[in-house]
């Protein structure tokens, strides 16, 4: 009530209660993307698959198995870890998961030079092939690289790889997201 005894609209506390409600709203949104949430169901799916060990020694084999086949068939070359890669492999922390979960990007194998033009469809085919065998699905193989191609593919487990050909050759392995031996629970 007033002085007058007139009762005053209570619109004045609309006025100032949604704008802060707006204000609370957006900057719940905000945090909420900042600060991702664990998931039950994320931390049950990396803990079904290998660990991260086991997964980069899969990738060393395939890559191995790889370079060997592309040897055999094509010419021995020398093939060389880069120099981009002085201490190795890199690990880093999966963006989309929490729990300690991990990627690792191998370090990036080639060689100077390329196959005769002639080799260089067949030298894809053998990649796919190879990185089917172990589960990845790879994109198409181009019919006729000009010059020089690349083909992709990735595998269940989101890892990645990429080889190419032109100028120079290289062999790009990148894992998907897979926690540490010591974090996998037991059993």
């Amino acid at each position: 009530m007033t002085r007058c005894g007139v009762r005053r609209p209570r619109s004045w506390f609309l006025l100032w209660a949604l704008p802060a409600l707006g204000v609370a709203v957006l900057v719940g949104a905000f945090l909420v993307q900042l600060v991702p949430p664990t998931s039950t169901e994320t931390m049950a799916m990396l803990a079904e698959r290998p660990s991260k060990e086991a997964a980069v020694a899969r990738y060393e084999q395939m890559r191995q198995e790889i370079t060997d086949r592309l040897d055999t068939e094509l010419g021995a070359r020398e093939w060389e870890p880069s120099a981009s890669y002085p201490e190795g492999s890199l690990a880093s922390a999966c963006s989309d998961a929490d729990g300690g979960a991990q990627i690792v990007s191998l370090v990036l194998y080639g060689f100077a030079g390329t196959y005769d033009r002639a080799d260089w469809r067949r030298s894809q085919e053998i990649v796919s092939e190879v990185a089917t065998e172990y589960g990845f699905t790879v994109g198409e193989v181009p019919d006729r690289p000009r010059d020089g191609a690349e083909i992709t593919g990735a595998d269940p487990y989101g890892a990645r790889f990429t080889y190419g050909t032109g100028t120079n050759t290289g062999l790009t392995i990148r894992t998907g997201c897979h926690l540490p031996e010591d974090l996998l629970p037991a059993g």
